[in-house]
Formats: C-alpha cells, structure tokens, sequence
C-alpha cells in the first residue's frame, strides 16, 4: 500500500523539525496498531496519538504553540481526510498556491491529499486539538453516495489526483459528532474488538458529515458575485479576530462595503448559520478553552465573553455542548 512519508520544518526550512515514515495502512485485516509520540521544542510543545487498522489510519493530537506559528510540511502520501478541528485555528495552502485550506475550532470537512508540499499555519496562545480519519481512498470510496453530483465531483478530484476539498465550505461539529468523537477518542477495547468498534463509529461519524454536508450544500443555489463573497468572508474574519467587539449587522455590513441583507442572506448560503449564531458559537468555543485549558471559574469566563448573566452563560454553553461550564472543568470529553 506504499508508504507515509512526512518532514516538518522550522519557517526558516533549515531546522526539521519532525520527521515520521511508515506504511500508510496497516495491511492485517484483523489487527490494530497503536503508537504514541510527544515533541517538545522552542516553538511549544504536543502529543499525539495514532490507531491504524485496515485502510483506516486515525490521529489524535494536541498542540500548544506560544505564538503563532508557520511550519512548512513535505508529505508524500494518497489519502482522503475528514477532519474535525476540534480547539484552535490552522490553514493551509500548498506551494504551488493552491486554494487556503483554513479551519476554527468547532467544524469540519473532508479532504483529498496528494502529496502534499506547503505551509501551516497554526494558532499560538491556547491548546489546539485535532481529531483526524484517514482513508485509503478506495476504502473512502465504497462509503461515497455517487448518487449525489457533490460527491461525483469529490470522486472526481480523487480519480485525477487534484488535491481539495468536499466542499468549499467547513461545517459546524454538531452535539452527536461530538459524542462519537469522544467514543473514539476514549476507546478501551483491544484488538478485533476494538477494530470492530472504531469502524462502526468511523461509519456513523461520516453519515452525519455527508447527511449535513448534503441538506446544506442543497439549498445553497447562491447568486452571489466574487465581490460579495470575499467581503462576506471578511467579516467573518473580522469577527474572529475580535468577537467581543459588539457590533449590529448594518454596521458590519457597512465596515466591507455591503447592506445587513445581502450579508445576513450571504452568509448563511456559505457558512450554513447566520451571523448572529456565529458569533454566539466563537464566545461559546472560547469560553470552552478558557475554562478547560486555562482553568477559568464560570463566572470569570461569562464575563471575559461578554456574558453580564453567569445563568444565561450555563444555559447557551450546555445548549451547544451537552454539558455544563461546571462539568466541564472535571471532564475530558471534548
């Protein structure tokens, strides 16, 4: 099945950084290999841990960088993706200026990789977490839907060989991805077992990705022109960078140039929700990673996220997560 070469390096190219070669699928159809590895260097620290099985090679990892960080990467290997991006920010773009792949904490996508040569660029400051299923494509390929013309055209670039994305768009991880995400995360089953239950909710993981992905992408018949588009994606930048700065949608609008109609129907075409649940969701996100990795009390975190009502904080955090602030600080699920 060939083998999975990878080569990170320094921004500067000179210092490698990280260095990994080993066959891309594990070939015993009944087995389970398990591997664990830590880095610690100048630019922050990670662990990561990986399963691999028949055509199914899973990673898990944790980073923490102390600013961000450009890192360059030098992979020679066929694989499709679906990745969930569960804390942090990272994009990427090949050298060959490809399209950005970028990704907040909180959504997902799925990806055709080959061979790829370019840069990451990977958020500092907070804990980053990643959860990552890798198919042999044509393992992927016997779970596509070819009935539906967005995935004939996924097909498309993996029988061409053309590096990209399902969809133009990431999606929000929704309440029950998050809950197979953490049945395969804390997984203690050993051996065929364990191979029998990962690929049981791999399975069930990908129907709620293709089952959003699908209803989303078929009423998103947009008419929108390239100018409203990237004015619209810059505010959604803008509200990234600096979401507890309050503002209306008329003003948003007005600050890249369009009207509050044509952003709040623009926005919900690319991005799935509106702008105001967006907003709502990145002080949620962040007020995840304030009290789990920081180790914020409730009432710390409602107010460094805008929130005057600690109550109303409880309330929309366990609306979107499943599970209380409080919990939380006593919980790994996420």
């Amino acid at each position: 099945m060939g083998i999975m070469k990878v080569q990170v390096f320094s921004s500067d190219l000179e210092e490698m950084l990280f260095e990994s070669q080993h066959p891309c699928f594990f070939e015993n159809s009944s087995g389970v290999r398990e591997s664990r590895y830590s880095t610690d260097m100048f630019l922050g620290k990670g662990s990561y841990r990986q399963i691999q099985f028949l055509g199914i090679y899973i990673s898990y990892g944790e980073t923490l960088f102390v600013k961000d960080t450009r890192l360059y990467m030098d992979s020679e290997t066929e694989a499709v993706e679906m990745r969930f991006e569960l804390n942090g920010k990272i994009a990427a773009q090949t050298s060959l200026n490809s399209p950005l792949f970028s990704f907040m904490g909180g959504e997902h996508n799925i990806l055709y990789l080959k061979d790829f040569r370019g840069y990451l660029d990977l958020s500092g400051g907070s804990l980053r977490r990643v959860l990552e299923i890798v198919f042999e494509p044509s393992v992927f390929l016997q779970h596509l839907p070819l009935e539906y013309q967005m995935f004939k055209a996924f097909k498309r670039l993996i029988d061409t060989q053309n590096t990209g994305l399902l969809s133009k768009r990431n999606y929000p991880i929704t309440k029950s991805m998050y809950g197979i995400i953490s049945d395969i995360i804390s997984c203690q089953r050993q051996g065929t077992f364990k191979r029998m239950f990962l690929e049981s909710k791999i399975v069930e993981l990908l129907l709620l990705q293709l089952e959003q992905i699908n209803s989303l992408d078929a009423t998103r018949l947009t008419k929108l022109g390239k100018k409203d588009i990237e004015k619209i994606y810059a505010v959604k930048e803008m509200l990234e960078n600096d979401f507890k700065h309050i503002e209306t949608i008329a003003n948003l609008a007005r600050m890249v140039g369009t009207n509050a109609f044509v952003l709040k129907k623009g926005f919900r075409e690319l991005f799935g929700t509106s702008v105001f649940q967006y907003w709502k969701r990145l002080r949620l996100y962040t007020a995840r990673e304030l009290i789990q990795e920081k180790g914020l009390s409730v009432q710390e975190t409602a107010r460094k996220i805008g929130y005057k009502n600690p109550q109303h904080f409880t309330t929309a955090f366990k609306r979107e997560f499943g599970i209380t602030p409080g919990n939380l600080k006593d919980s790994r699920q996420f």
